[in-house]
């Protein structure tokens, strides 16, 4: 088969729905001159809605440019893109503000491989498999009053202050996801849930 150039797979036509594309970023040092400088590369990989992976692109941040992400996502539009249900990536704002822009019905989510570092971290070293589990079981419901009640046993377990801005900051976007139906959400997290996710 021919291997395809990034800036032909940059071009490539795609398809008109992602369940979920994945921001997966890496850092990498760059030599300038005299000196090495860190940059963010962002690689951005889309499940189709038949559950397949896609490259996408890849992107280096720009900090300091508030369009730079906005041309990106207008970018993959003119490619054939019409709808992301969700995207799944770090706190990068300037992707997430422009995101919501180009694909205003997209719905935030963070991997399970990010969030449960961060609540294991607070909890017994003995409890890691509960952690991942419960917090898996937020995702995994079937419907939204289930999710809701499940919701509730969660914040009844992990309530301490730093415990409670983790679920302020990582699962406000919960709820969205159960506007989707059954399928959507077990093609969303048959990739979620897994760590093999990665550029």
């Amino acid at each position: 088969m021919n291997q395809l150039t990034l800036t032909e797979c940059s071009k490539r036509r795609l398809d008109d729905t992602y369940i979920v594309v994945y921001a997966i970023k890496n850092e990498i040092n760059i030599k300038k001159g005299d000196y090495i400088e860190k940059n963010d590369i962002y690689t951005l990989i889309g499940i189709d809605i038949k559950g397949y992976r896609q490259f996408l692109n890849i992107y280096q941040d720009r900090v300091n440019n508030n369009r730079f992400w906005l041309d990106c996502f207008e970018s993959l539009k003119s490619r054939g893109v019409k709808n992301i249900l969700f995207l799944s990536v770090d706190d990068n704002r300037n992707m997430k503000r422009t995101a919501k822009i180009a694909f205003p019905e997209i719905v935030f989510v963070d991997s399970l491989t990010n969030i449960v570092p961060k609540f294991f971290k607070y909890a017994p070293e003995k409890d890691y498999k509960k952690v991942a589990s419960r917090l898996h079981s937020l995702y995994t419901q079937k419907t939204l009053a289930d999710y809701k009640e499940t919701l509730k046993g969660f914040n009844s377990i992990y309530n301490n202050v730093i415990q409670q801005k983790l679920v302020e900051k990582y699962l406000s976007n919960v709820e969205s996801v159960y506007k989707y139906s059954n399928n959507i959400r077990e093609l969303l997290f048959k990739h979620f849930k897994n760590d093999d996710i990665t550029a």
